[in-house]
């Protein structure tokens, strides 16, 4: 329920997996369905429908498909990918090297 009273009801979709390797690869937007591919992997929005999807992409997905997440998680694809994202996104910190008089 609303704050104005009005009730709102969730939407059903069927997604292929194809489209949900997509949408947790970052190259599919999570909000309106946009092919992102031609972005490269979790782009900072969307230009369709200008969803954060940098910011906020996983965490929808991990909202709206609640108990696929689970099954994901059990079959190791969520590790599997954060280990991809991790190796593609980071960007390591340049080093500080103090020297220290003797």
């Amino acid at each position: 329920m609303l704050p104005d009273g009005r009730e709102m009801v969730e939407s059903r979709l069927t997604i292929s997996k194809e489209m949900m390797e997509q949408m947790w690869q970052g190259y599919r937007c999570a909000s309106c369905l946009e092919d992102l591919s031609e972005l490269g992997p979790y782009p900072e929005e969307c230009p369709l429908c200008h969803f954060p999807v940098k910011r906020l992409q996983r965490e929808q997905l991990e909202q709206d498909f609640v108990g696929e997440v689970e099954e994901m998680r059990q079959a190791g694809f969520i590790d599997t990918e954060l280990g991809h994202l991790e190796r593609s996104q980071h960007v390591p910190k340049t080093q500080i090297n103090v020297r220290r008089d003797p």
